[in-house]
């Protein structure tokens, strides 16, 4: 098959996919809150959460592992990449990637671990300043990414991964884990530098909680109810309008339609000086919250390497602030 009929079977998987979501998405507001692992659905790259979430069609080496993995072709070279992300109520995510090319399996291989928790004191009815025991909620997953170029323009790439998650087990509350799949595509042209993408992220079976409990309407053990992943289809594009030789200005467009959540629109732009400094910002015109992300970025020399060294903000309205901080090393 030519690179050309690739892409239009990529649309026309595209389109299809959004038309068999469509009924089901349309009442994603009133499923809010009805998936598991929604963790999953926060950006750990900087640069990403910078661009609004738009990151899909213009992800970058290593940092393309959580958005797209067909981007993970633009690596050129061995990337590490560490994250972190100071999420509200003191809750903690850090993330770990990193990739290389293969040229026994002919394309680019990554792997990924995220991680996030939170400790809280048990507290009961007769002791409601605390019992002086803690419990803690922990989310990680581990992830085995392949992406393979099939043409100049076109890129293919998919990502297995575990998902766990410890719901307070220190005081008998469940655990449960999962296997997802993400899958994405990239294409590039020519023009302004444009590239194309489409991904579905964590697709798969429903999460079923280990354990029962007893219940207060019947007084005997009860199985705790299954909840699907937050799958999320994402369809963007990405641009260069402004290229000099000291400055580039690129934009980004994105549409999500969520499982388990209404769909959002999200756009992003980034002013680059001298392919050093990064200035980004980004806004998701349909969110309750965390509508607006800034951030920056500086490519440096780190020793007997180089990097980049990325930061970026976003307002979570009354729920306070999210700070990212990614550090991406290039051997």
């Amino acid at each position: 098959m030519t690179g050309r009929g690739l892409v239009i079977l990529a649309a026309l998987t595209a389109l299809v996919a959004f038309a068999e979501a469509d009924a089901e998405t349309r009442l994603g507001g009133q499923r809010a809150g009805t998936s598991s692992a929604t963790f999953l659905k926060i950006a750990v790259d900087p640069r990403a959460a910078a661009l609004g979430g738009a990151s899909v069609a213009v992800a970058e080496g290593i940092a393309s592992l959580s958005t797209n993995p067909a981007c993970l072709t633009t690596l050129r070279d061995p990337e590490v990449m560490f994250a972190y992300v100071e999420w509200p109520g003191d809750v903690d995510y850090t993330y770990f990637a990193v990739g290389n090319h293969s040229l026994r399996l002919r394309g680019t291989i990554g792997l990924q671990l995220g991680y996030l928790g939170t400790v809280m004191e048990e507290t009961t009815e007769e002791r409601p300043y605390g019992t002086g025991r803690n419990f803690g909620f922990r989310d990680w997953f581990l992830g085995v990414s392949y992406a393979r170029q099939f043409t100049d323009n076109l890129s293919f790439g998919i990502t297995g991964r575990y998902v766990r998650e410890d719901l307070a087990t220190e005081v008998g509350g469940p655990s449960m884990h999962n296997w997802l799949l993400d899958a994405g595509t990239l294409y590039f042209i020519d023009f302004l530098q444009t590239r194309l993408a489409f991904a579905i992220q964590s697709f798969g079976p429903e999460f079923e909680p280990s354990g029962d409990y007893i219940s207060n309407i019947t007084d005997a053990p009860t199985s705790y109810q299954a909840f699907a992943p937050p799958t999320v289809f994402r369809l963007g594009v990405g641009a260069t309008p402004v290229t000099k030789d000291e400055y580039t200005l690129s934009t980004t467009l994105e549409m999500n339609n969520y499982s388990d959540s209404p769909e959002t629109i999200k756009m992003g732009t980034e002013f680059s000086y001298q392919g050093k400094y990064h200035l980004r910002a980004g806004y998701d015109v349909y969110a309750d919250a965390m509508k607006l992300s800034l951030g920056i970025g500086v490519h440096t020399q780190f020793g007997f390497s180089e990097g980049d060294v990325d930061y970026a903000f976003t307002d979570a309205g009354p729920l306070g602030e999210v700070h990212r901080f990614a550090i991406r090393l290039t051997f």
